[in-house]
């Protein structure tokens, strides 16, 4: 089994203003091929799909 860490620094990060708004992702209403892959076990992967919101209380974002 062979090992790999990659560490680094960030100095910039852009993200598409289709998918990304006010400091939110909104993939809802995004086409596929804007949706991000999340791979989860035994070589199956995953777009992301349906957000949903939940209520975290007083003055929670």
């Amino acid at each position: 089994v062979q090992h790999n860490l990659f560490m680094g620094d960030i100095v910039a990060a852009w993200s598409d203003d289709r998918v990304f708004r006010n400091g939110h992702w909104i993939f809802d209403d995004a086409p596929d091929e804007l949706r991000t892959v999340h791979y989860v076990a035994g070589g199956q992967f995953y777009a992301i799909g349906k957000g949903s919101k939940f209520d975290h209380g007083p003055g929670k974002d």
